[in-house]
């Protein structure tokens, strides 16, 4: 008897539900019961997440604190070229950040660590690069992802 990859990681999982398994690694996801795995593309990592459009962060140079659903915190903010997001918060001592438009940079004002638009490191006493996250327009949405 054949049995398809859904129905194998359908079976898999339910298996390991019942039985407790605490593995971090995750089921692979299933691709649709026609595509041939050899020939579809790997699958994407997380879509992100979709929020309204804060109105503090309309106009380039704005900025916004937010809290996604998932509880994940960024500073979220638009320059000429359109929306930019990193982690919210200094990885020195998770001080909040905020973006700094006259020098196109972000700052820590807890110690003063800097670091460029791309999440690097500019200026210590950080040391460690802030997670960078993908903005994109859906409407009157912006969706955020993790980069990849």
């Amino acid at each position: 008897m054949d049995i398809s990859r859904r129905e194998f990681v359908a079976g898999l999982t339910a298996s390991c539900l019942l039985c407790g398994c605490t593995s971090e690694e995750k089921a692979p996801q299933s691709a649709p019961a026609t595509a041939d795995p050899q020939s579809s593309p790997a699958p994407k990592a997380a879509e992100g997440e979709l929020i309204a459009i804060p109105a503090d962060c309309l106009a380039p140079g704005d900025q916004a604190h937010l809290t996604l659903p998932s509880g994940l915190m960024i500073l979220l903010w638009k320059d000429q070229v359109g929306y930019h997001a990193v982690e919210g918060r200094c990885t020195h001592r998770r001080g909040e950040l905020n973006y700094d438009r006259e020098h196109n940079d972000i700052f820590c004002k807890e110690h003063g660590s800097r670091f460029f638009v791309d999440g690097a490191v500019e200026k210590p006493p950080a040391k460690v690069a802030l997670k960078s996250y993908t903005v994109s327009i859906e409407g009157e949405n912006l969706r955020i992802a993790e980069r990849s």
